[in-house]
């Protein structure tokens, strides 16, 4: 009995500070008040660094929701998926004024990255649409033909946008004259560098998990 109540002991110890991870990870930011779509509530979400938002767990894996589309509802690169999606930051003061300030030169630069915003939140929400997708699918499922490849596929689609708009982010920099301007862009250029990447991430771990007639399925999915 008393070799049982060690045992006890030496378990409690060793998972308690798996518990107090789990309960604090979020601690050091406030919650925010921030109003979720049905379904989704605000939650802790590990990926990307912990950090509240709108999110729910299916199958064991966090989806937060996609951004609600426009500039104007950008919550900041902060709000970051656990599929991964960040939701890009609405344009910074310098890009807004040269929106409503006339014939500036680096007028046209600020057209294109509020194109690339709005264009970022639209492929954001068909990324977060597929990505539920994946990760509802049953784990018999997958075990017996794969992954759902042809959502995958329309992610890897996605990637292949959010690539391009960073190229297009990236030539928009280099046309602006302004130091502030071009800090500005940067930040937006940082975030789909992060999608891009958390986005990877996501294909490679389910387009990899193990089944038995995945092999087939793959064949006349592509």
């Amino acid at each position: 009995m008393n070799e049982f109540k060690k045992i006890l002991v030496v378990s409690a110890i060793s998972f308690a500070p798996v518990f107090a991870l789990a309960a604090t990870a979020c601690d050091d930011k406030p919650k925010p008040a921030i109003g979720c779509p049905a379904g989704y509530t605000v939650m802790c979400v590990p990926v990307g660094g912990p950090h509240w938002a709108c999110g729910k767990e299916i199958n064991g894996q966090i989806v937060t929701a996609p951004p609600a589309g426009g500039v104007s509802q950008g919550l900041g690169s902060e709000n970051r998926s656990a599929t991964g999606t960040a939701n890009m930051s609405p344009l910074g003061p310098a890009l807004k004024a040269l929106l409503t300030g006339g014939n500036n030169k680096d007028k046209d630069v600020a057209e294109e990255v509020l194109a690339v915003v709005n264009e970022y939140a639209s492929s954001s929400e068909r990324a977060a649409e597929a990505k539920e997708k994946v990760v509802s699918r049953r784990g018999w499922m997958v075990f017996l033909i794969g992954s759902d490849y042809k959502n995958l596929g329309a992610l890897r689609s996605e990637l292949v946008t959010t690539q391009n708009e960073i190229d297009r982010l990236t030539r928009a920099r280099e046309r602006a004259s302004d130091s502030v301007v071009q800090a500005e862009i940067d930040a937006q250029i940082q975030t789909l560098e992060e999608t891009a990447s958390n986005t990877e991430a996501f294909l490679e771990e389910n387009e990899s998990k193990f089944s038995i007639f995945g092999w087939v399925v793959r064949l006349f999915s592509r």
